[in-house]
């Protein structure tokens, strides 16, 4: 009896062993859809403020080429010029703010949590901060890396940015990126 255990256990562990290495690589192909959209479009979409309301007809943020971007020195005759020098700025001693300047949208079955911060040399001057609704003008928090911003299944998150930029900080173009990121809450 015990031969007939023991032998069996050898069996099952020789078998298990010859499962384990019947193939060395596999390819199992699924279809999938994958569509590639504008920023405003997709899953977590990115809405800048329209430039036609009052403080924002500088287009301080616009889509092109299907992403969400940001100069926050653009002003009078910006791109009247091939080059586009006619670039104006923020001086030192300065706050500026866009109240908000863009909307986070939620299309996803989710609720999601958002941080939002900026990469690079923008971080020293740049925070963000939440208001209620669209047109509000009241900030309720500002911070270099805003986080914890949850946003329900179809909802909307929409954030201000704030220009601080202190009197050593003279002449200079500064280039970076502002990052959104989303996690499942």
């Amino acid at each position: 009896m015990k031969k007939s255990l023991i032998l069996v256990v050898i069996l099952l562990a020789v078998a298990s062993l010859m499962a384990a290495m019947a193939y060395t690589k596999a390819m199992v192909t699924n279809n999938a859809e994958l569509k590639i959209v504008n920023t405003n479009k997709a899953l977590l979409a990115l809405e800048p403020q329209d430039s036609k309301n009052k403080g924002f007809k500088d287009e301080t943020a616009w889509i092109e080429d299907g992403e969400l971007k940001f100069n926050f020195s653009k002003g009078r005759f910006y791109g009247q010029f091939k080059d586009k020098t006619n670039i104006h700025g923020l001086q030192p001693n300065s706050v500026y703010e866009w109240v908000p300047l863009f909307a986070i949208h939620n299309n996803s079955k989710d609720t999601i949590k958002v941080t939002v911060s900026a990469s690079q040399n923008l971080n020293k001057y740049l925070k963000f901060g939440v208001v209620k609704n669209w047109g509000d003008r009241e900030v309720t928090v500002w911070s270099n890396e805003l986080k914890n911003v949850i946003i329900p299944e179809d909802g909307r998150a929409y954030i201000a940015v704030k220009a601080e930029i202190d009197s050593p900080d003279y002449i200079k173009e500064l280039k970076g990126s502002i990052i959104v990121k989303a996690v499942p809450n």
